[in-house]
């Protein structure tokens, strides 16, 4: 009978080993993390900037490595999100203007155009090109819901002069690309908002690729991770234009490129933006991040003016950087 004690008792403490080195690690892991934060308070600003950089590229790294589960991607973002250089370039954002669709102002246009406003977004309508020029929405988080099934067609905008119709496109070898997206307006504002967004005066031609590639994963990135992150999001989207210009048969214009604009306000009350320009040509997995670009770009591009409502001191240093990375 002793034997088997002693048995008993060794086999209890070789499965206790492995409960007794994770106590360890978790210990040691504690004290590293504390020698490390007291480390890097006594640091300078510069010091400490390129440590929270560091991290950042780390975090990113894993994040985006197909074998990390989107589980895990969360937590990876959860951490990314509490590092102060994370936020990007920011401003103060006590004095901004905002509304059920825009933030700091609608866009100022050099040129003419008509302001449709519909249940979840407003558009600036570019008669002339046929397109919107600009499409703006604002987007709070809201537990997935459903949404109705796309209609047949498009329809057309009799709020229009250009009146373009779904058969405007047929043949041409472009989409009919969504500015406003339909989704993530249908889950925000309801099943009418949704449907408003299959009107001609919110789609512009796109190349299959595009449409059906990164300009709908660049959709889903921002309705679904980043919404869900930051809660409330302010979008405004549109066509750049090259000369010459191209036309569909029909006479529509034919974009260049796509940008795409993202306002957030942080917990700590500060204002940033990240921008992109995609062009036609762009691949149909291509990373974002190539594409980022500043506001003052986009604005070049389009003959725009964003965020117009912004002091200058703050508006200056916002739209002339370019984000190091997306959020």
């Amino acid at each position: 009978m002793a034997r088997r004690k002693n048995k008993s008792r060794k086999k209890k403490s070789l499965l206790s080993l492995p409960f007794r080195f994770g106590k360890i690690t978790l210990v040691l892991a504690v004290l590293a993390a504390l020698g490390f934060g007291i480390w890097y308070s006594q640091q300078d600003d510069e010091t400490q900037e390129a440590v929270n950089q560091r991290a950042i590229a780390v975090l990113v790294w894993l994040r985006d490595r197909r074998e990390t589960n989107r589980k895990a991607d969360r937590w990876i973002e959860w951490v990314m999100d509490r590092i102060p250089a994370s936020r990007g370039i920011v401003v103060d954002a006590d004095a901004l203007g905002a509304d059920r669709y825009t933030l700091a102002g609608l866009p100022v246009a050099d040129r003419r155009l008509q302001l449709l406003t519909n249940s979840g977004y407003v558009v600036g309508y570019d008669e002339q090109m046929e397109n919107p020029a600009w499409v703006a929405y604002k987007l709070t988080y809201t537990p997935e819901g459903g949404t109705e099934d796309r209609p047949e067609s498009f329809e057309t905008d009799m709020r229009t002069r250009a009146r373009v119709s779904h058969n405007d496109y047929t043949g041409s070898g472009f989409d009919r690309g969504h500015m406003a997206p339909n989704h993530a307006i249908g889950v925000v504002y309801g099943p009418q908002a949704q449907m408003e967004t299959f009107l001609m005066s919110n789609v512009v031609p796109q190349q299959p690729q595009i449409n059906q590639g990164i300009w709908r994963l660049l959709e889903q990135q921002v309705a679904q991770s980043w919404l869900r992150r930051f809660h409330e999001l302010w979008v405004i989207t549109g066509p750049v234009y090259e000369e010459p210009v191209r036309r569909l048969p029909s006479g529509v214009t034919i974009p260049s490129g796509f940008f795409k604009m993202v306002a957030d306000v942080t917990d700590r009350d500060e204002l940033r933006v990240i921008a992109v320009i995609i062009p036609q040509g762009a691949g149909e997995s291509d990373d974002f991040s190539q594409y980022l670009v500043s506001v003052d770009e986009v604005e070049a591009r389009t003959g725009f003016d964003f965020f117009s409502l912004l002091d200058d001191p703050v508006e200056t240093p916002l739209e002339e950087a370019v984000p190091a990375r997306l959020w």
